[in-house]
């Protein structure tokens, strides 16, 4: 019965394999979430009232650990500036489940998410991202080893110089989504 004063704090503090949940709120965060270990952040009560928020000045969220599992939150207004991945960067590998992901940015590749090496996005909405010089707009996957997953996403009004939508660059598993 801990309250942790930031989610940064929580995912620091608790061990590999804990559950952090995460009550409904606005967070702004001051700089990116960083996720390094397996964890499982979950949101209490859904991406309609539980935002992350990296207010146009940081990417919102890293995912670097395959058990590295965040569910049921909005994240939005991330912007990594020269690096992939404006509103969540997962390298090598991590899963994002019914998450908003929107009006993300960066001037590389992956407006929303930048997948490098692996990772999961299930059961996404990916709206309003932009790659503002490369590709990606929505989504840009780079693999040489596992596949990234993508299934059951909607992408919706993405904007790149190369795939507005989603870029895949490598070998990618694509089920069950929607590009519009």
């Amino acid at each position: 019965d801990t309250a942790a004063t930031s989610l940064q704090f929580a995912v620091d503090f608790v061990p590999a394999g804990a559950t952090v949940l995460v009550a409904a709120t606005h967070y702004p965060l001051p700089a990116t979430l960083a996720i390094g270990k397996a964890l499982y952040l979950k949101s209490t009560a859904g991406p309609a009232t539980t935002i992350l928020d990296g207010g146009n000045a940081a990417r919102v969220l890293l995912l670097t650990n395959a058990g590295a599992i965040v569910e049921g939150f909005t994240l939005q207004r991330g912007n990594s500036g020269s690096s992939s991945g404006g509103g969540v960067r997962i390298e090598p590998a991590g899963t994002l489940i019914n998450c908003v992901i929107r009006s993300n940015t960066t001037e590389r590749s992956g407006g929303g998410v930048a997948m490098i090496g692996g990772g999961n996005l299930r059961n996404c909405l990916l709206h309003a991202n932009s790659a503002n010089s490369e590709r990606g707009g929505g989504a840009y996957t780079y693999t040489e080893g596992p596949p990234p997953v993508v299934e059951n996403c909607t992408f919706s009004q993405n904007s790149a110089n190369e795939g507005g939508g989603v870029y895949l660059n490598g070998t990618v598993t694509f089920r069950n989504s929607l590009i519009w």
